[in-house]
């Protein structure tokens, strides 16, 4: 049964989430702040009912995603999150603000089923690196990076439908990573998944983003779940 993160569960998450988080080995030392992967100022969404009144989706929501981290933004259903993310990957055009971030980026739904489309792993990876100019063996290199970073690459050649819904997860995960995207934005990933595979789409997601695989610079990545 697919089990959301609600509220007893999402303590375990957020904590998997602050343990990633990188310590300053030397706290006297003050690092420099990295680059900024997103920014939004003051946006705000807004749709007309079919009475013709306007109604708020988001309001006034300004926030600084750094490169090279993985955020996570929780908040019960119909707060707004999946609409923000939509925003950010221009599906959704903001009425206010501003709102500037690295690219590409990549969506990933939450349910994977609705974005892993080939046979294998291997080829459900490499299926978006058609549209770029690369030679075969630059192709199979990219496929095997990201499928690295996410821990599938021992995977490549099993059939979709024979993964557990975290592990197709994954391979949406490396198939963004592959076309070389700077943002990833993951819409509710743990929605379909039992408390296992939770946990480990959260530090696989995280490793992916540490790990750089892009070669062009970090990958940043923006989570949104729900808490019930």
């Amino acid at each position: 049964m697919p089990l959301p993160l609600h509220h007893a569960r999402s303590p375990v998450c957020i904590n998997r989430i602050l343990q990633c988080r990188v310590q300053n080995p030397n706290p006297n030392l003050s690092p420099p702040p990295p680059p900024l992967a997103i920014e939004g100022r003051n946006l705000s969404f807004s749709v007309i009912t079919k009475q013709g009144k306007l109604l708020p989706i988001l309001k006034d929501c300004s926030f600084r995603v750094p490169a090279g981290e993985l955020w996570m933004v929780l908040g019960p259903n119909g707060c707004g999150k999946s609409t923000l993310l939509k925003v950010l990957a221009g599906l959704l055009k903001p009425t206010e603000g501003t709102l500037s971030a690295n690219r590409p980026l990549s969506f990933v739904f939450q349910n994977p089923d609705h974005q892993v489309v080939m046979p294998t792993v291997e080829a459900d990876v490499a299926f978006g690196l058609g549209k770029f100019n690369l030679t075969l063996d630059e192709v199979k290199l990219r496929v095997s990076k990201a499928l690295d970073a996410v821990g599938m690459l021992t995977y490549s050649q099993r059939p979709i439908q024979t993964l557990s819904g975290g592990q197709k997860q994954r391979v949406a995960i490396a198939g963004a990573l592959a076309e070389a995207c700077k943002v990833l934005l993951l819409d509710e990933l743990t929605t379909f998944l039992d408390e296992y595979d939770q946990v480990e789409t959260i530090d696989w997601s995280n490793h992916a983003v540490k790990s750089s695989v892009t070669g062009n610079g970090e990958v940043a990545a923006l989570w949104v779940d729900s808490i019930d």
